[in-house]
């Protein structure tokens, strides 16, 4: 996978809802979880270890980050399993990232817009494990700084050993900044998401049960050490591209979590916020930079 890391280097809307969820545990910072706690939070595996995390959003489909995806070759697997490291992973059969996901995207310190979003589908549905159910705008709408959520995830818990990776953990961190379609996670001396989290949830409680706000993308500033917190895109921003790419998603607007109905609040063009900007060609710099902030640890 270092040929592909090379290969990179080288080429406010709705209306507020009640009931915001509190810090309530202390993945470096991290603690294991125990059996049962986050179910549908699982490990992507490509050859002999965890490279990002992930979460099932419907019996066949996984969210994740887009360049959690190799550009070519083989699609990683997927496992549930506490420690994935002795797992035996479920084979995938296709994937989709967003459509204005760039790797040469110029991109800057904090929450900005990167459309690091894709959607991995199984090759077999997982049957005994009720996928997340997926924040709506409606009821996000008071997500913002002081905001405490839980990190989940299958990264490292001592920053720069891949060797600590692998083991599901999960710690409580606080938002720190948003835009539209990021947030960003953890300050200094909190909880971090490290190498092997990327993709994983930012999991809170909006009154009605667990939902899934954010999916780790890349680190919050050009510091490669995992201390600086990570930015998360908005899952509620971008809740109709993954409706459209899984019909089968339970948004916590929707009636299937106990909301008014199907997509109430949700914007067609993908949040409150336009959708548009193009793709922008960073020097070779700026692109080492990012991948170098991104929470993926290639397998060599």
């Amino acid at each position: 996978m270092l040929g592909l890391l090379l290969a990179m280097a080288a080429a406010g809307c709705v209306e507020p809802a009640p009931g915001l969820g509190e810090r309530v545990d202390p993945v470096i910072g991290g603690t294991p979880t125990p059996a049962g706690a986050h179910p549908a939070v699982g490990a992507l595996v490509e050859g002999n270890g965890v490279t990002c995390t992930g979460t099932l959003i419907a019996p066949d489909a996984v969210l994740t980050a887009a360049h959690c995806l190799p550009l070519d070759g083989p699609l990683p697997g997927f496992t549930l399993a506490l420690d994935a490291r002795t797992a035996t992973p479920l084979a995938a059969a296709a994937a989709t990232s967003h459509p204005m996901w760039d790797i040469d995207r110029a991109i800057v310190d904090g929450p900005t817009q990167f459309y690091d979003l894709a959607i991995l589908r199984l090759a077999a549905p997982v049957t005994d494990v009720a996928p997340m159910i997926l924040a709506g705008p409606r009821e996000a709408h008071d997500v913002g700084d002081g905001t405490v959520v839980t990190m989940v995830g299958y990264g490292e818990t001592i920053d720069g050993d891949p060797a600590s990776a692998g083991v599901k953990a999960a710690a409580d961190a606080t938002i720190t900044a948003t835009s539209p379609s990021e947030l960003q996670v953890s300050a200094a001396g909190e909880p971090q998401n490290c190498y092997g989290d990327s993709g994983g949830p930012a999991v809170l409680d909006l009154g009605r049960g667990d939902r899934l706000i954010g999916v780790v993308s890349r680190g919050a500033t050009v510091a490669p050490t995992c201390d600086q917190g990570t930015v998360d895109t908005r899952a509620d921003y971008y809740l109709s591209w993954i409706r459209q790419q899984v019909p089968a998603v339970c948004g916590g607007d929707d009636e299937c979590a106990g909301g008014p109905g199907p997509g109430y609040g949700a914007d067609v063009t993908g949040g409150c916020a336009s959708a548009g900007g193009g793709g922008s060609l960073g020097i070779a710099l700026a692109i080492v930079a990012a991948l170098g902030r991104r929470r993926r640890r290639p397998i060599e």
